[in-house]
């Protein structure tokens, strides 16, 4: 006589099978249910909150604008020299930094400089869409104190820094020229001065700086040091 199956048998095939998802069911799910699908090319655009879902606007929270004429379709943007320089001094104590052929997330560039230029008077972090990031600081004074202090690394990255002017293009591939650190082995003993040092890396660029260890001759096997054109 034959034995029943038990109720328990094969559960853990089922929970296996239930674990992995059956891309045909998706298929056949109407349009408007379908799952939507984020590629790494493309930017989820968060979900708006609760409060924004049901917040009421009218004219006492929005900013009017000026009632300029339409432009002819097909012409050019031309910005008047005024508007350019209308905002320069909020603009003109900000400074533009990038990372050479590395992108760090926002967040972190963001930590990292309230935290080391918060006593530099830094009021404010922005970035845009081709990895440039903008610190503003609170007078032109304290943001030229850290441009002075530099060249700056964070994270063992260098970031490139430049005052911001009302021509100033974000683009990367207009840039031509960027400090490097270069390393230099075997230097004779009598070029660990500032003298010899500068000397030694002018073969390479204009000598910048060096980093601590070089500069006090703490390790004579490796000479660190930041060259320009």
């Amino acid at each position: 006589m034959a034995s029943k199956p038990s109720p328990l048998s094969g559960t853990s095939q089922k929970i296996q099978k239930q674990t992995q998802p059956n891309l045909s069911s998706f298929q056949k799910l109407p349009l408007h249910s379908q799952p939507k699908i984020t590629t790494s090319n493309s930017k989820a655009s968060p979900s708006p909150s609760w409060a924004e879902r049901v917040r009421v606007t009218d004219t006492s929270t929005r900013f009017s604008l000026d009632p300029i004429p339409r432009q002819q379709i097909g012409a050019s943007l031309k910005i008047p020299e005024a508007i350019l320089t209308e905002t320069t001094e909020k603009w003109t104590r900000c400074m533009i930094g990038f990372f050479p052929g590395f992108k760090m997330p926002f967040h972190v560039v963001n930590t990292i400089a309230s935290r080391v230029w918060a006593s530099y008077g830094l009021e404010n972090v922005m970035t845009t869409a081709n990895g440039f990031m903008v610190f503003r600081f609170k007078t032109e004074a304290e943001m030229h104190v850290v441009l002075e202090k530099g060249p700056w690394m964070f994270g063992g990255k260098a970031i490139i820094l430049q005052q911001w002017h009302p021509h100033f293009v974000f683009d990367k591939n207009k840039i031509s020229k960027l400090p490097v650190w270069i390393r230099l082995h075997g230097l004779p003993f009598p070029l660990w001065s500032k003298s010899g040092l500068s000397l030694a890396a002018s073969m390479a660029g204009k000598p910048l700086s060096c980093d601590e260890q070089t500069y006090n001759c703490t390790r004579l096997d490796l000479c660190e040091s930041m060259c320009g054109d």
